[in-house]
């Protein structure tokens, strides 16, 4: 098995998970107040479930959970940037 493997299984699961955010504030700015009848914008809430729990567990009690999702991103993209530099530091 290559050694980057699970780096780059970390990487695409946490693309997958931040798509999905961006996906569902798309469909949330087309879709306005309607949006939790909108299909498309159940399932991205389906995919971003459980990135969003772990948000909401790490994050103090201050944070407001409409801003959940935002904290969330933002734990998905230091991710996606630790994982870049594993696989580079992995390969060079």
């Amino acid at each position: 098995m290559d050694p980057e493997f699970p780096f780059r299984a970390v990487k695409a699961m946490v693309e997958v998970a931040a798509f999905a955010y961006i996906g569902q504030a798309i469909v949330a700015a087309f879709a306005g107040s309607r949006r939790h009848e909108n299909i498309v914008y159940q399932v991205f809430k389906i995919i971003t479930g459980p990135v969003t729990r772990v948000a909401r567990w790490l994050s103090p009690r201050f944070v407001p959970d409409q801003h959940v999702p935002f904290v969330a991103f933002g734990i998905l993209f230091w991710i996606w940037i630790f994982s870049i530099f594993a696989i580079w530091k992995i390969t060079h």
